[in-house]
């Protein structure tokens, strides 16, 4: 974890996601990562904080959710190693895992200019 004393830490944790719907599996959708944007309160993250995101290993969460979840703390950084030094996704596994890479490509994608 990096050294900020200005630094806030956020706890993306899906299991309260789960609360009201504990069958759920499959989370979808930039409107919905949208409004998860919103439950976790990161409307006020700056660069200099910290994100652990927790999925249950049982749990599926799709590029597109991600995107809409994370996109507008993409836009903070300059590049994917850099959003990386700020992201714990080490509960990450199998699909969700692969579905965050993506959604990260294609934040980074989308984000950047070609000029």
């Amino acid at each position: 974890m990096l050294e900020n004393i200005d630094m806030a830490t956020y706890k993306i944790e899906f299991r309260r996601l789960l609360e009201d719907a504990p069958e759920k599996r499959l989370f979808s959708g930039r409107s919905n990562g949208e409004k998860a944007h919103e439950f976790f309160k990161l409307d006020h993250a700056d660069k200099t904080d910290f994100f652990e995101l927790e999925v249950p290993e049982e749990v599926v969460v799709s590029s597109s959710y991600f995107l809409g979840m994370l996109e507008d703390i993409m836009r903070k950084y300059d590049s994917v190693d850099e959003l990386k030094q700020h992201l714990d996704s080490s509960s990450l596994k199998g699909d969700t895992l692969a579905e965050y890479k993506r959604a990260l490509k294609r934040g980074f994608y989308t984000n950047r200019g070609f000029f």
